[in-house]
């Protein structure tokens, strides 16, 4: 009876050893990572990043503008930022927020394939920004 189980020990460790072995000579080779591909990515038109950067231009303009004829006794004409204009921090972060807003807004339509009114209120924003850019150095102090 010794000798059964003995026998049996000895075959399942020397059956073990030769597939443990095998396992060792022979390593799984590593699947290569499935991806994708990609999607075609759409880019902006050439005409969006300069009018983003435009626009913020033309706000920090009319901050600048504002503050200044504020300061030399002028008064804020747009009823909306009468309040804030006297306080520069305030000011700042309106238009700025406005500024962001602008941007996002038209960032959404870009997405949504919405590609025509993207640009369109970047435009219009724009234009307005620049109306209200020249009307600022019109009525702002003269220089000395």
């Amino acid at each position: 009876m010794a000798r059964a189980v003995f026998a049996s020990f000895l075959s399942v460790f020397l059956v073990a050893g030769t597939v443990s072995a095998a396992d060792k000579e022979a390593p799984a080779k590593p699947e290569a990572p499935r991806t994708l591909p990609a999607a075609p990515r759409e880019s902006r038109p050439l005409a969006l990043p300069p009018l983003y950067t435009a626009f913020a231009a033309l706000q920090v303009y009319d901050v600048y503008s504002t503050l200044k004829g504020v300061k030399s006794g002028a008064v804020e004409a747009n009823p909306i930022t009468t309040g804030v204009a006297a306080h520069p921090a305030a000011f700042f972060a309106v238009k700025a927020s406005v500024t962001a807003a602008s941007i996002y807004a038209a960032e959404r339509l870009w997405r949504d394939h919405h590609r025509e009114q993207a640009i369109a209120i970047m435009v219009a924003s724009n234009s307005v920004m620049a109306i209200v850019a020249a009307r600022n150095a019109a009525v702002g102090p003269s220089p000395r």
